[in-house]
């Protein structure tokens, strides 16, 4: 299982004065061929990789096939280095863990206790000293045992080469493919979801053929140029608001008031559905204040009177036609 983060930390880009500092110790370091300072190289890598282990850590035991001992089976860690000779992790603790003499865990044979296997930084740099051949083997693509003996002069330069340039970038390497396959798992499981939301696109018949439910919708405003004011709700058919019209004449000068004739359009059942539970809401606060007849909501943006069987026929066939 790839890492599943227990704390509420942020990841963080490094900021351009970190950037400046990493970039200026590894001009110091490189310049003197400075192999003193592989722990302090071990330890800016750290703080540099630290944030993403989490993120990026599994099981460090998890392929092998053999039985593990209870101490390390939820030893945990992000994979940075593997040779034959040496495995090296970083776990969430900030302590690596170097899986290079395996036969003395498991058969009680060696005289080192498995807790040595967890090391810090200056201990990591003792155990890459110690192999120093085999990473000049690995490094510098040889064989020859006698490498230093034969050029004594570029030793400094061989020395560097193997455990740092050839030793960090096998870091970046590794950390670089375990992103590239949580990429390429991240990409199936968006297709797989995509497919989801297309399946649940083609469940509503009218976002699936690309139809929609057309009502019109018809009201009163004043008819005066410099303002607009409603003075009634949305009905779905002229008998509606016919009504209106009446106390209107009854009220006023018709010429103050002009009809507008709206349309609706709505793309999905939810949104239909909507739409009439907010008309029903709107008759409900008619109802809450006592504005139930055409006098009373005549002059009102909100409230409505209870659907008519006219708009009823309307809605019924704005669906039937939407659907059929």
């Amino acid at each position: 299982m790839m890492g599943t983060p227990k704390s509420k930390s942020e990841l963080k880009e490094c900021n351009i004065i970190e950037k400046i500092e990493l970039l200026n110790l590894g001009k110091e370091i490189g310049k003197e061929l400075d192999i003193s300072k592989l722990t302090v190289i071990f330890e800016k890598t750290k703080e540099i990789l630290l944030p993403l282990v989490e993120w990026l850590d599994k099981p460090i035991f998890a392929d092998k096939k053999w039985s593990i001992p209870k101490k390390f089976q939820d030893k945990r860690g992000l994979l940075l280095f593997e040779a034959s000779f040496i495995t090296i992790w970083l776990q969430r603790s900030g302590r690596w863990f170097i899986s290079n003499d395996l036969y003395n865990i498991y058969s009680g044979s060696g005289e080192k206790s498995p807790r040595e296997f967890e090391v810090s930084s200056a201990e990591l740099t003792a155990a890459l000293k110690k192999r120093i051949k085999r990473f000049l083997e690995i490094s510098l693509r040889i064989y020859n045992q006698n490498f230093l003996e034969n050029f004594p002069f570029i030793e400094n330069l061989a020395v560097y080469q193997a455990l740092i340039l050839s030793v960090l970038p096998k870091f970046f390497e590794n950390v670089n493919r375990v992103i590239k396959e949580r990429e390429d798992r991240l990409q199936i499981i968006k297709s797989r979801l995509n497919s989801m939301d297309e399946f649940t696109r083609s469940l509503d018949p009218l976002a699936s053929r690309g139809k929609s439910i057309q009502m019109k919708g018809y009201s009163i405003f004043g008819n005066d140029p410099g303002r607009s004011s409603r003075y009634t709700a949305d009905y779905f058919c002229k008998e509606a608001i016919n009504l209106f019209w009446q106390i209107a004449n009854e009220r006023h000068d018709k010429e103050r008031f002009k009809e507008y004739d709206g349309e609706r359009s709505f793309e999905s059942i939810k949104s239909f559905l909507e739409y009439l539970a907010s008309q029903l809401n709107e008759i409900d606060e008619s109802k809450r204040g006592n504005r139930t007849n055409v006098k009373s909501l005549f002059g009102f943006s909100s409230g409505r009177l209870p659907f008519s069987k006219g708009e009823l026929k309307v809605i019924k066939k704005a669906v039937d036609s939407a659907l059929g």
